[in-house]
């Protein structure tokens, strides 16, 4: 994702629901995180994603929420969490630059 389009969607997304944003604390605790990020819900998001470099934020479509149970919910957040903590979006950023 870009980072324009990074940027709109974190501004179209609305905070999680604190059981969810807590759940996210929990298994970022469990994944040897000091601190989660902030988990949003985006309206026409089709994909759970993590964005953001400097304030990273798990952003989660606001229609797949409705209907997921709290299992899927947290495989979601802990896949997305494991990419915070395997520093992802600056390894592929340096490889991006590295490349070009």
């Amino acid at each position: 994702m870009g980072l324009i389009a990074s940027v709109s969607r974190r501004r179209a997304a609305e905070p999680a629901p604190e059981p969810i944003q807590h759940r996210a604390d929990h298994l970022a605790r469990r994944l040897g995180l000091r601190r989660g990020p902030r988990v949003l819900v985006h309206p026409t998001l089709t994909e759970p994603c993590l964005c953001g470099l400097a304030r990273p934020v798990v952003l989660l479509p606001g229609r797949w929420l409705e209907g997921a149970d709290p299992p899927r919910i947290d495989a979601v957040l802990a896949h997305e969490l494991a990419h915070h903590r395997r520093l992802d979006l600056p390894v592929n950023l340096a490889q991006r630059l590295v490349e070009s």
